[in-house]
Formats: structure tokens, sequence, C-alpha cells
């Protein structure tokens, strides 16, 4: 059956059509992830931390409560300083860090600022000579 253009009714509506190809493709893209998310799924070294040891192994020991360290009376470290073992890569990171959050703290303030003086300029007046002419 023909309509007057001469194209087959299913022509004329693509919308259906095109909801039909994204539920194939997000269907097929989903299968891709999940077959990805398979083949690359690591295993961690321990599948599950048993909630109570109700034994130890042969040739161990339970620690007395002496040996355990009292990590409420050591001190804290204080001071601004990185301590001297620390990696210069993860200095540098940490310097590339603040500048990278100083940047993005500068953006937010520079976009608020236009935000503020397009409300004080344009939006605020138009609101005034709303209420004087009302």
């Amino acid at each position: 059956m023909k309509t007057q253009i001469g194209l087959p009714p299913w022509h004329r509506a693509p919308l259906p059509w095109i909801i039909a190809a994204e539920i194939i493709l997000l269907a097929i893209l989903g299968a891709l992830t999940w077959q990805f998310a398979e083949r690359y799924h690591v295993v961690p070294a321990i599948a599950a931390l048993p909630g109570r040891i109700e034994s130890l192994p042969a040739g161990l020991t339970a620690p007395s409560p002496s040996a355990t360290p009292n990590l409420t009376s050591s001190p804290l470290p204080t001071g601004a300083a990185p301590p001297p073992n620390l990696a210069p890569d993860a200095i540098t990171l940490n310097r590339e860090e603040a500048r990278w959050s100083m940047a993005q703290w500068s953006i937010i303030g520079a976009l608020e600022g236009v935000a503020r003086r397009y409300v004080e300029s344009v939006v605020l007046p138009a609101i005034n000579s709303a209420r004087t002419h009302a």
C-alpha cells in the first residue's frame, strides 16, 4: 500500500525505528561491556576474611597483649614539612594537585562573579522596571 508521497507507511514514521535501533545498540553495548567485565575481572588475593579464627595453624602462637603496640600513647607527627623518606614524585604530585585545586577555585570564583554581575545588571533591573510599570 502506497501513500500520497509514494512511500510505504513504515517510512513515514521513523521514530519507532530510531527507538528500536537504539534499543538494539544498547543491548549490543551492554553485552560487550558484560564480556569485557567478565574477561578482565580481577579476583582479589583474599576472597573473604574470616570473622573469627577458631584455632591457629600449627607452629603459630598468639601474640601476648604486651607485644601489641599501644597506638593511643604514640605521638602524632607535627610540623608542616614532609618526612624525608617521602618520594619526590609524591611531593610534586601534591604540589600540582594543590595548583589544580587553586585553578578550579579561581574559575569557580570568576563564574560566580559573572553570574552576580549578570543578575545585578540584567535580571534585577528587568524585575524593578516590571514592578514600576505594573
